[in-house]
């Protein structure tokens, strides 16, 4: 029985606090690492929000893109989906 192809998308850290979640991924650095562990076990749409909201939504989608484009790169392209929301 042939499965069909599916999308898997990977939230990593929505508006989590490590308050609530001690373990979420909140630095460029950590955000990186979740994100191609997610790549590299399966999934097609790494979705993550940045920690600092208060910057303008092109600047940090600029930002986030050049930073993190060439880490994921490095395995098969993703989606790239920086999600950035007005304070």
């Amino acid at each position: 029985m042939d499965t069909p192809p599916a999308i898997i998308e990977v939230a990593l850290n929505g508006t989590t606090t490590r308050a609530r979640n001690p373990h979420v991924p909140l630095s460029r650095e950590e955000l990186i690492e979740e994100g191609l562990a997610c790549i590299e076990a399966g999934a097609t749409i790494i979705h993550y929000h940045i920690a600092d909201m208060r910057v303008p939504a092109a600047e940090a989608t600029s930002e986030w893109a050049t930073r993190t484009t060439p880490a994921t790169r490095r395995v098969r392209p993703p989606v790239h989906k920086p999600q950035h929301r007005q304070p």
